[in-house]
């Protein structure tokens, strides 16, 4: 062997060394947490330090949409859906006592709707951190989620998708622990539900409603004394509704709906970037006193729509605008 290949093959080990196997369980851990769960599982063939390290992984992502085609017939999508379910009760299964940090559920119309509560059930039990749930629409109404979710002290982000399914919330709500939650297409039972989930959360720092609320409310309160980032999205207009936010640490806010008949914002002291976005043409007075509960942020970002009342809101608002007034084309 030639001095340049003996050099080289000191310094790596040779071309069949496994460095990867050699680093420490968080780091590999933390690489896999990077792939969905139906890859980690396959690295068990490696040896029997992988098996350990799929069993022990604290990043579980479950996903039908990589078991399924939606080309394939009826029958195979039907087998691919029954692997599903039972490679997901094997993965929580054969999982050590160790605890699961991240836990990301993603299923569809056809599956087993009685599973998914035990699932989430047994991840709760297992001092989630992060949990993101993704649920269609079920024909039975409402949907109910496990009643320990909202009461886990050790949830620090809360995501789910419902696609339109009514939520039903449990009597008592503590979600001691959350900072941020993301709700997507989630219609809630009641009128009382939006608020009684923020309240739950007194640390939250990071709100996102997309899609979400009650059709038949005309009032949304969002109160949060720690909420730092809001963003509400889809809010559908009712005549006469009003629209009430109480939060006097925020300092980010973005806000893409009609413009409700009334708009309370309270202590906005803190504001710095704010970013709206019409959905329809309004009439310049609504649009004028909507905005002017902005007028200490630092930074204003209005959508096109704005453009064919922005002479009017220059007008009013002549130096701030000056300074501070652009469009999103």
């Amino acid at each position: 062997m030639s001095k340049r290949k003996k050099c080289l093959s000191s310094h790596t080990g040779g071309s069949t060394a496994d460095r990867i196997s050699n680093l420490p369980d968080p780091i590999i851990h933390h690489i896999l947490s990077f792939l969905p769960t139906v890859d980690v599982v396959q690295t068990c063939v490696l040896s029997k330090r992988w098996v350990t390290l799929s069993c022990s992984a604290p990043s579980i992502d479950l996903d039908i949409d990589l078991f399924t085609d939606r080309k394939k017939l009826h029958r195979k999508k039907r087998h691919a859906q029954v692997r599903f379910v039972e490679f997901v009760d094997n993965v929580l299964l054969f999982h050590d006592k160790s605890d699961i940090h991240k836990f990301r559920l993603k299923l569809n119309y056809d599956t087993d709707t009685n599973r998914d509560y035990g699932w989430i059930t047994l991840v709760i039990r297992k001092n989630v951190q992060v949990l993101d749930i993704e649920i269609p629409k079920r024909i039975k109404q409402p949907f109910e989620l496990p009643p320990s979710l909202f009461r886990c002290e050790s949830l620090r982000v809360l995501k789910l998708r419902l696609h339109s399914s009514n939520l039903r919330l449990p009597s008592s709500l503590c979600l001691s622990g959350l900072r941020k939650l993301v709700l997507e297409s989630v219609k809630f039972y009641d009128d009382q539900s939006v608020e009684s989930i923020i309240t739950s959360c007194p640390v939250l720092e990071t709100l996102v409603l997309l899609y979400s609320g009650v059709p038949s409310k005309k009032n949304l309160t969002i109160s949060s004394h720690q909420l730092k980032n809001l963003t509400v999205i889809g809010y559908g207009y009712i005549p006469g509704g009003k629209f009430k936010i109480i939060a006097p640490a925020l300092t980010k806010l973005k806000l893409a709906f009609t413009i409700p008949d009334i708009c309370v914002f309270e202590e906005p002291y803190s504001l710095f970037d704010v970013i709206i976005e019409l959905y329809e043409r309004q009439f310049s007075g609504k649009v004028i006193q909507f905005l002017g509960g902005f007028c200490n942020a630092k930074s204003l970002s209005l959508s096109a729509q704005f453009n064919e009342v922005a002479v009017d809101i220059s007008s009013s608002f002549s130096f701030y605008f000056a300074l501070h007034y652009y469009a999103i084309l």
